[in-house]
């Protein structure tokens, strides 16, 4: 049987921001090679079950060694757990404060995590959540792998209980083995944002935070130290 036709190279483009928008290095994608059907997106990856109550990507462990950000991703979502009421009342504490103030202490805290946090040793949003896909998101990595938007719509896609386009499967079907994105220069929109804890309005956003304690061990870690401080 041929080989099947490749679709795209992986990038190797500019250097990426070191957070976690999407599991990729600051160094830059060090991948080579085409992208086909079968190295990542097969059918053997179709009907993927979704996360367990502990799930985390594959080979993920300890993110941050031997920093005080050190997280083990296995353990994040029973741990994230046994925070909700902690976070809870910090997010009460957190509305009553100026916004501007909220925004610079999430800021100040992103920048610390994330000099310690490397997503490639974790990838826990990739492997088990979808982000929200937007119709620009759809025409970009359509374009992106050579396909009609239609058909990338009818392949990777679903509608999900609130009427938003979102992944068939987890983990991500662009996700590769050694973590890396297989399309990060045409990710979508909430890949490039997450987990939004550097948003110039991230007092907006204490929900979706509280939520992504579970997730993210960067945010997990910045949770836990506003509740020191707060």
């Amino acid at each position: 049987m041929a080989a099947p036709r490749p679709l795209l190279r992986w990038w190797s483009g500019p250097r990426p921001p070191a957070t976690c928008r999407a599991a990729h290095s600051a160094k830059g994608c060090r991948r080579r090679g085409p992208l086909t059907v079968n190295s990542c997106v097969g059918d053997d990856r179709e009907g993927l079950s979704g996360p367990g109550p502990d799930s985390a990507a594959p080979d993920a462990q300890v993110v941050a060694p031997g920093s005080e950000w050190e997280v083990d991703v296995r353990q994040l979502r029973s741990r994230a757990a046994t925070r909700r009421k902690r976070h809870k009342k910090l997010l009460a504490r957190l509305r009553k404060l100026p916004a501007g103030e909220v925004d610079s202490a999430f800021q100040e805290l992103h920048e610390e995590a994330f000099a310690h946090v490397d997503c490639l040793t974790c990838a826990n949003c990739c492997a088990t959540t979808s982000p929200r896909i937007l119709r620009k998101d759809v025409d970009r990595l359509a374009a992106a792998l050579r396909m009609k938007p239609a058909t990338f719509e009818e392949r990777f896609l679903r509608v999900d209980e609130d009427g938003d386009l979102v992944l068939r499967e987890t983990p991500c079907p662009f996700l590769g083995e050694d973590n890396f994105c297989a399309v990060y220069e045409a990710r979508p929109q909430a890949c490039r944002q997450y987990p939004h804890t550097d948003d110039r309005r991230m007092h907006r956003h204490l929900d979706i935070t509280a939520r992504n304690a579970a997730i993210c061990p960067a945010v997990f870690g910045i949770l836990e130290r506003l509740a020191e401080r707060h």
